[in-house]
């Protein structure tokens, strides 16, 4: 029973050092590595910085990476508010904190909402939410980790051009209505 008794407190350990009350020494390196992954990954894909702001590059994945960042910020503030919900409730309740006005303009003017006609959102929502509240000890370093320096700046990035892109893409649906 003892290596068993052992292998336990160290598991115990390492989701101690991992929980969020207590800050990993990992959190500002993975923090900088992450926004210089970023940066160098589009750095050597896009074609150039306006095309990644706008949303228009179609040959890096830009746009991936930035909807998927946008709905992991989502996933991540609502995460204690949805906690008690059941599942399917949590589910939809983080969908609708990620498109909110994004399916009320459209239907005023008689368009169908943007997140209907994306299916890319469905799998993101999905996913995001999945590492957000099942893979707690990750869900809990990644949450520091885009609390800290260049993660959460990469992070505020992403939300502020999928946010905007989303509000012109609504404006844009609207006059044609």
């Amino acid at each position: 029973a003892r290596p068993t008794q052992q292998l336990s407190r160290s598991l115990d350990a390492l989701a101690f050092s991992m929980s969020p009350s207590a800050s990993h020494p990992l959190v500002p390196l993975a923090s900088w590595v992450a926004g210089a992954g970023v940066i160098a990954y589009l750095a050597t894909h896009s074609l150039g910085l306006f095309p990644v702001l706008t949303l228009t590059d179609r040959k890096s994945w830009a746009w991936e990476i930035t909807a998927f960042g946008f709905f992991l910020k989502v996933a991540q503030d609502n995460r204690k508010k949805v906690a008690d919900l059941y599942w399917a409730k949590a589910l939809v309740c983080n969908a609708i904190a990620a498109f909110g006005g994004g399916f009320l303009a459209p239907m005023i003017v008689g368009r169908t909402p943007v997140p209907l006609m994306e299916e890319t959102f469905v799998w993101m929502v999905v996913v995001t939410w999945y590492i957000t509240h099942n893979i707690p000890h990750f869900s809990d370093f990644l949450g520091e980790v885009l609390r800290e320096g260049p993660g959460r700046t990469m992070l505020s990035i992403f939300f502020g051009i999928f946010k905007t892109q989303q509000i012109v893409g609504a404006v844009e649906l609207a006059s044609k209505a």
